[in-house]
């Protein structure tokens, strides 16, 4: 059996209508999720080293990040 347009449109608005998938919002994923926790340290370190800190761990993370940093 063969659906009109019509019937194509009401069926589709009415799942539309029906549709409660809103119930369960996907969690925003955010950019730092997508890079691996390393990656993610050596980022914080970074912007701790451009923000002043001269600390072992933020000269580190800087030099780190800027080796990814020249490679992309």
């Amino acid at each position: 059996m063969m659906q009109t347009d019509q019937e194509r449109l009401f069926w589709l608005l009415e799942a539309e209508r029906l549709d409660v998938s809103y119930r369960k919002p996907k969690p925003k994923q955010g950019f730092t999720e997508l890079l691996p926790k390393e990656q993610q340290q050596a980022w914080f370190q970074a912007g701790r080293y451009s923000e002043g800190a001269r600390d072992k761990a933020a000269v580190r993370g800087n030099a780190f990040a800027m080796k990814i940093a020249s490679q992309a």
